[in-house]
């Protein structure tokens, strides 16, 4: 019996990470990160700072980067330095360990950088559970996230939810103190006197709307006590019944 447990353990395992090699999934990929404005991480070999970029351009052989965070990534860029990109997007992880900007479309002023799409993209699911959107009465203001780290306190509202975690579009632009510190110790969730609890998050990804400058932001709950756990998994249950009988 452990055996065939751990035998079903490894199948899951195997459909939930997997690599992407055929260039139309890998371009699709891409694709998608520049039509929901997700941003990407690039991590440069001996360097301890992480930058974003933005997806700009996506074509069959190449990917535009752009508004590259900070600044500073802009020479590092230029220069020619391999950098390992990583991405979240629809629940799943996404990683492409060594890149390099087309030296022949790179300057020391530039602020666009041309990279080769990449041959070979990880990809694994990491939502491990379905997620549902809340009601729009809940939705209008009365499903909340409030943040507070480092002396800073943001709050936003909540749009969908899972066993693991939520999306929330907050209520201020700009949240310079969201930039490089994705985990965040003091969250509180308050839905409409429905569910009430304290949660330890990671912040996935974040992209702000082109239109309101406002922050969405995708949160993975890292850390529940036993009693939030079960508040969380009573109210993920009524969500899916509401869900079911739509």
């Amino acid at each position: 019996m452990k055996r065939q447990r751990d035998t079903d353990r490894t199948e899951q395992d195997t459909a939930r990470s997997r690599y992407l090699v055929d260039r139309e999934s890998i371009w699709r990929v891409f694709t998608g990160l520049r039509d929901q404005r997700a941003r990407v991480t690039l991590r440069f070999e001996g360097v301890e700072t992480e930058y974003t970029a933005g997806v700009n351009e996506v074509e069959h052989r190449r990917v535009t980067l752009d508004d590259i965070s900070p600044p500073s990534g802009n020479a590092l860029l230029a220069s020619g330095r391999s950098f390992a990109l990583t991405a979240r997007s629809n629940g799943a992880y996404l990683y492409a360990p060594i890149n390099k900007v087309d030296g022949a479309a790179a300057t020391v002023q530039a602020t666009t950088f041309v990279i080769p799409l990449p041959g070979k993209l990880l990809w694994q699911q990491r939502r491990r559970g379905p997620r549902f959107r809340l009601p729009a009465s809940l939705r209008s203001g009365r499903a909340r996230l409030a943040v507070t780290h480092r002396g800073h306190r943001i709050a936003g509202t909540i749009e969908d939810m899972s066993a693991s975690g939520c999306r929330v579009n907050l209520d201020q632009q700009d949240q310079p103190f969201l930039v490089g510190e994705d985990r965040s110790d003091q969250v509180q969730i308050d839905v409409a006197g429905l569910l009430s609890i304290e949660v330890q998050i990671f912040i996935r990804h974040r992209a702000a709307d082109p239109q309101t400058g406002l922050l969405g932001c995708g949160v993975e709950f890292t850390r529940l006590g036993a009693e939030d756990r079960r508040r969380l998994d009573q109210f993920i249950r009524t969500l899916a019944l509401r869900d079911a009988q739509s």
